[in-house]
């Protein structure tokens, strides 16, 4: 018996009148979440000293104590070297909060998208993406043997997509360069 498929309001797509796709018959070929969250652990760490590097550099830039700057130009310039270094101060507070999210993280395997989860996607006719669900750390692409990991907030518009999705589900979602319609391969 075929079945059809429904696509409801949020994107979500419900297999009727038929048998849904089951995990067991998808290819398993993604990257742990151990090992994702390793290597998004290492990347900032990476950058961790790259920023506490410029911090220092820009601190050693500011004018301390009775050097004053001269002219209307100078005043600008050390203005400018003190939002240099407000700014990789606060760079460098957001890296050292991200690593913490990190080795708080518990990798716990799943079998429905929520926070947490390392999702593989596939469009028709096209390859696997990976992405990595966290609300703190979306907008870090880390590459894992071969396959580059996209790091979503739950409340981005694919994330709010796949948020309760499993492996066979198929999702529709509306992105500013088009409407894209993905199969959920794995979920862990």
């Amino acid at each position: 018996m075929s079945g059809t498929l429904d696509r409801p309001r949020m994107g979500i797509a419900i297999w009727r009148y038929g048998r849904r796709p089951t995990p067991r018959s998808l290819p398993v070929n993604g990257p742990s979440k151990k090992t994702v969250l390793q290597r998004l652990r290492d990347e900032l760490v990476g950058q961790l000293a790259a920023t506490e590097q410029a911090v220092a550099d820009a601190r050693d830039g500011l004018v301390v104590g009775d050097d004053r700057a001269g002219s209307r130009g100078e005043r600008g310039a050390v203005q400018e070297r003190s939002w240099l270094f407000t700014a990789q101060a606060e760079r460098l507070e957001d890296l050292r909060r991200k690593v913490y999210l990190i080795d708080k993280a518990e990798p716990v395997e799943q079998d429905t998208v929520s926070p947490g989860a390392l999702v593989l996607v596939r469009e028709e006719g096209g390859e696997d993406e990976a992405y990595l669900l966290h609300p703190e750390l979306g907008g870090t692409e880390v590459d894992v043997d071969g396959v580059v990991v996209t790091v979503i907030s739950p409340a981005s518009p694919l994330g709010a997509v796949l948020v309760g999705t499993r492996a066979g589900d198929t999702v529709d979602v509306a992105l500013p360069h088009g409407e894209r319609t993905l199969l959920v391969v794995q979920v862990c």
